[in-house]
């Protein structure tokens, strides 16, 4: 089991503390008021060719992961909020591990204002991770992980995504479930920013 991550490795496997068989990526939607609104339609409206696996909001908004977009016909689309995953986000994960709310456990890394519930489980990005109490609301903590560690789910404040690795049947179910934007990654992809 690998528990450190280094801070300036991007890559899919350094989102995660475990090694998994199969890696997804979420992309968290842009909003207009409470509405989400996903990158592929973003990129359509934009007239832009379809995104793929490693696509960075920074490619549509100027360069600058905080920039809202102008879309015709939508408005402005503010950039996603990292470092959250959203109800939709994990019932989608939920379904596609066949895993209920009862078998989750949390961890948020230390800056977070979440009682800590022990001592320190890994670093993620030079962050240290604690487990914490489940939300009572919903976006949760950064990090969603099974009991069993069978599969985790982390989400980067700094890229607008969350990265899930599990078991290959539930990373496909994930990726073509359609209720959330997914795509299949490798664990060596890098997900940052970086000029084409």
């Amino acid at each position: 089991m690998r528990i450190e991550s280094d801070m300036f490795d991007f890559t899919v496997r350094a989102n995660l503390p475990w090694n998994f068989d199969a890696y997804a990526r979420i992309l968290i939607p842009g909003t207009v008021g409470d509405t989400p609104v996903a990158w592929s339609t973003i990129r359509k409206s934009l007239g832009l060719p379809p995104g793929d696996r490693l696509m960075q909001w920074e490619e549509f908004a100027n360069g600058d992961l905080y920039n809202s977009v102008h879309v015709e016909g939508l408005g402005t689309v503010d950039p996603p909020f990292g470092g959250e995953i959203t109800e939709p986000m994990l019932d989608a994960v939920l379904h596609a591990f066949n895993a209920d709310r009862a078998s989750l456990k949390f961890a948020a890394w230390d800056s977070y204002s979440l009682p800590q519930l022990g001592p320190k489980l890994f670093t993620i990005f030079d962050k240290d991770f604690y487990p914490t109490a489940p939300p009572e609301d919903y976006p949760a903590p950064v990090f969603v992980y099974a009991s069993d560690r069978s599969w985790a789910a982390h989400a980067n404040s700094d890229a607008g995504d969350v990265v899930v690795g599990g078991p290959e049947t539930g990373i496909e179910r994930l990726v073509s479930d359609g209720s959330v934007e997914a795509y299949r990654v490798t664990p060596n992809d890098r997900l940052d920013w970086r000029e084409k």
